[in-house]
C-alpha cells in the first residue's frame, strides 16, 4: 500500500488541446516536484517539458470551462501515493 501525503488543491483551472478542454484541481506539493525530479533522471518519453502537477476533473466541448474555473478553491486533503512503471515494451511492474 501506499505512502499517505497531504496536498494541497489551489484552485480549479483548465486547459485546452485541439480535441477538448480539461477541467482540473490545481495541486501544490513540494513532495510531487521532488518525486518528479528523482523520476526525470530515469530513461522516460514525455510530450511535455513542463511539470504541473494536477488531478483531472473532467473532459469537456472546447470554449466551455468558464462556469467551472475558481481560482478561490482551496482544499487540503490527504491521498496514497502508490507507483507502476511500465517498461517501453508495455510490461507492466508495481
Amino acid at each position: 500500500k501506499g505512502k499517505k501525503i497531504s496536498i494541497n488543491i489551489d484552485g480549479i483551472g483548465s486547459f485546452e488541446n485541439e480535441n477538448f478542454s480539461v477541467i482540473k484541481l490545481s495541486v501544490d506539493s513540494p513532495i510531487l516536484h521532488e518525486i518528479n525530479a528523482d523520476l526525470r533522471t530515469l530513461p522516460y518519453t514525455s510530450d511535455f517539458d513542463d511539470y504541473s502537477p494536477h488531478m483531472t476533473i473532467a473532459f469537456v466541448k472546447n470554449g466551455t470551462t468558464d462556469k467551472y474555473v475558481d481560482p478561490n478553491y482551496k482544499k487540503e486533503i490527504s491521498v496514497n501515493l502508490d507507483f507502476v512503471f511500465s517498461s517501453i515494451d508495455g510490461r507492466f511492474k508495481i
